[in-house]
């Protein structure tokens, strides 16, 4: 069996695609090995694989219960109610405990609650992996719209396809170390975590807010769409 495999390089790196190679090569071996098991029941992974995961904690995973009707934001307060000076998260810059991202994010969300969006909106995020993208996530939940990632690899004109296939104004929170992307379209703005992090802190220091407490009257469910991806 021969073949090749076209693939865009701004998107996808070697790795991947030869990691999708193995796990399809082995799909085919484990047909041949065993032509009347049922496609769905195949593995996906070598034993060797299987090995890998084992040693890395993958293949054995607690459990751990918690109320089916609590939404994220459900679970994640409770957690800031439990251990508010534990470390919830931390990059190589900083690090935060259960309190401060908890008022942190609040203050997006109050950002968001300004601009009078409409439950579930989309709002996107343009940022690395760091402590600000996790304050924006849960401060987009905490104003009952939905979260909206956006790989910061992907080429503009990716970024642009996307928000153009989407209804009405979009908000899009740009990381401190990313640039603006390249584009011109209607009915979307571009803001950085840390100006709105700012606003909400001068408005506090102009009495106007409160600094803790929820952000909104519309409390996100454990049924609420908390996210989209764009494959």
């Amino acid at each position: 069996l021969q073949g090749d495999v076209v693939f865009s390089t701004d998107l996808y790196a070697p790795e991947t695609i030869e990691n999708m190679l193995s796990v399809f090569n082995n799909v085919l071996e484990r047909c041949l090995q065993e032509p009347t098991m049922a496609i769905t029941s195949l593995p996906l992974s070598t034993d060797a694989d299987h090995v890998k995961l084992d040693q890395m904690g993958l293949i054995q995973i607690e459990e751990t219960a918690y109320p089916r009707d609590s939404s994220i934001v459900d679970v994640f307060r409770h957690q800031v109610s439990a251990y508010p000076s534990r470390i919830a998260v931390k990059d190589s810059l900083e690090e935060m405990t259960y309190a401060q991202l908890d008022e942190a994010s609040d203050a997006i969300a109050k950002w968001l609650h300004k601009r009078s969006f409409a439950p579930e909106s989309l709002v996107g995020v343009f940022a690395n992996r760091c402590c600000q993208t996790i304050v924006t996530l849960l401060g987009i939940l905490k104003a009952g719209l939905t979260y909206l990632p956006f790989d910061i690899k992907i080429p503009t004109k990716r970024i642009e396809a996307i928000l153009s296939s989407l209804p009405g104004r979009k908000i899009i929170f740009l990381g401190a170390d990313v640039q603006l992307p390249d584009m011109t379209l209607n009915q979307v703005e571009f803001v950085r975590i840390s100006k709105a992090l700012g606003e909400q802190v001068d408005e506090l220091a102009d009495g106007q807010l409160s600094c803790r407490g929820p952000a909104t009257t519309v409390e996100p469910s454990a049924t609420s769409l908390a996210y989209v991806m764009f494959t």
